[in-house]
């Protein structure tokens, strides 16, 4: 017997990408919308592995990152160092400002 999955909610085959869209995205700022999907675990050395992909989108051009890091620091903050080190870069880069 096949069964048909069904949503709780309609979708239309070409909205699939702007759901994934919509769930990824974290900041939706005047100048800039910022999305992202963000993860860490440890190495074989049992060192903390943090990593954060996604993109940003200024002007309706959207740019993508990835960034990954790793840290022997047992009490480092990941979910923190993450995000200072991805808007450090992104902010050095001219991003967040409207202007890209």
């Amino acid at each position: 017997m096949n069964k048909k999955k069904i949503f709780p909610f309609k979708v239309k085959a070409d909205s699939y990408q702007e759901m994934v869209k919509r769930a990824m995205l974290f900041e939706n700022e005047p100048n800039y919308r910022l999305g992202y999907k963000t993860g860490w675990g440890s190495t074989e050395k049992g060192h903390a592995l943090g990593w954060i992909v996604g993109w940003i989108e200024e002007n309706k051009h959207p740019y993508f990152f990835v960034l990954n890091f790793e840290t022997a620091d047992p009490d480092a903050d990941i979910p923190s160092i993450r995000m200072k080190m991805l808007k450090g870069i992104l902010k050095q880069l001219g991003f967040m400002e409207g202007k890209m």
